[in-house]
């Protein structure tokens, strides 16, 4: 597989991603946070990962790290192929509100909100059921979403086997209601969870 180089957590210029970029860089985490903003005169990581069609770019659908309208453009631009939808989760996510540990960082989760005790974001306690979901809430298309939790993150990582059914794939599944909700979760065929 090799190495995978993901731009992000940076305040790099436009100019020092399309050198990332052209150098072979090919994802950038989670577009629009931990990374310079984007502005008219320096659109930094941001627009050069809108510009280079090769570019693979992460969004936390939680609509917390990002406004609706943000993923609506995000995903005009990209497109299903190149858009990964990721959860940034921490240990905290799908557990009640509380304090928990982020490596030797705390973080305090509010309202289903991860912070720093200063205020700023740190991770997320969204699971990729919500994520999904809120993909579909905002317009994008279920199969398009599903692509986006699915196969489009393993191109992204050049995962090979996975993230589509299909004949010499691995049979790592997850089962939906019509409501998006999870019945079962499948790993190479086994069921190992079902509700």
């Amino acid at each position: 597989m090799g190495i995978i180089v993901s731009i992000g957590h940076t305040n790099a210029s436009y100019e020092q991603a399309v050198q990332a970029f052209s150098a072979g860089a090919r994802i950038v985490t989670h577009i629009f946070n931990g990374m310079r903003v984007f502005h008219h005169r320096e659109p930094g990581v941001v627009g050069a990962a809108l510009n280079f069609s090769k570019a693979y770019v992460e969004t936390i659908l939680d609509l917390i790290h990002l406004h609706p309208a943000t993923v609506e453009l995000v995903y005009k631009c990209k497109g299903s192929k190149k858009v990964v939808i990721v959860t940034d989760a921490i240990a905290g996510a799908g557990l009640p509100d509380g304090t928990f540990k982020l490596g030797p960082i705390e973080i305090i989760v509010r309202d289903g909100v991860s912070r720093l005790p200063n205020g700023t974001l740190a991770g997320s306690t969204l699971t990729m059921d919500r994520a999904l979901k809120n993909a579909v809430k905002i317009g994008i298309p279920l199969a398009k979403a599903l692509e986006m939790v699915t196969l489009t993150p393993c191109k992204a990582m050049m995962i090979k086997g996975k993230g589509c059914i299909m004949e010499g794939n691995d049979a790592d599944l997850v089962v939906l209601d019509k409501d998006l909700n999870v019945i079962a979760t499948y790993l190479k065929g086994e069921i190992l969870s079902c509700n």
